[in-house]
């Protein structure tokens, strides 16, 4: 038998390579191989703050976490033409531009400023995040429409898509694509390119 005095004190605990420390319903709660880097076999349960440390690549976060952020991704293949189709037409690329995990999703925060020129009775128009690229438009994720039948109409478009199924598993391409909403406006076009005004930005979510 041990016996422990409140006076004694203890410097070290030495565990054989491999060896664990558990309790009598868990002996090896805690695995201790010889690297170092303890395997705790039922989890951590931690009410408390972990102060300090940096969480590797193979940490796996809860489903619906955002686990990568890309703030400004270069944005490529702008054109400020006019576009008098009433269907989309792709004005600038985002290609190539975040590298996600297989089987994560997508989040994509777009924003733009165009003018609509007013034809016969109005001035509408649309804006698209799509998947793919000018040259290949894919899936529409997210639009929004907007316009006035008073005069022509000029500003800034903001919209969010959630791609939870990227055409390239890994490294999805996305675009920003706009149209006439109608056939009596003249045409839609973007502003001249302005990095304060063209903006993208994209998040991972973990799944």
């Amino acid at each position: 038998s041990c016996k422990w005095n409140s006076g004694d004190r203890m410097s070290n605990i030495v565990i054989p390579d491999g060896g664990n420390i558990g309790s009598a319903s868990d002996t090896d709660a805690i695995s201790i191989p010889a690297n170092g880097k303890p395997t705790f076999s039922a989890g951590i349960a931690n009410s408390g703050t972990i102060t300090a440390g940096t969480l590797g690549s193979s940490v796996v976060f809860p489903a619906g976490h955002i686990v990568q952020t890309v703030g400004n991704p270069t944005l490529t293949n702008y054109t400020d033409a006019a576009v008098s189709s009433t269907s989309q037409v792709g004005v600038v690329d985002i290609t190539g531009q975040i590298t996600i995990t297989s089987g994560n999703h997508v989040l994509i925060y777009a924003q733009i400023f165009t003018y609509t020129t007013r034809g016969n009775s109005n001035a509408y128009g649309h804006v698209a995040i799509n998947q793919g690229t000018i040259a290949s438009l894919g899936t529409k994720l997210s639009s929004l429409n907007f316009g006035s039948s008073q005069g022509d109409v000029y500003g800034p478009t903001a919209l969010w898509a959630y791609d939870s199924s990227p055409a390239d598993a890994t490294t999805p391409d996305y675009c920003i694509a706009i149209g006439k909403g109608s056939g009596n406006t003249t045409s839609i076009k973007p502003d001249i390119f302005h990095a304060e005004q063209v903006k993208c930005f994209l998040f991972e979510v973990q799944q």
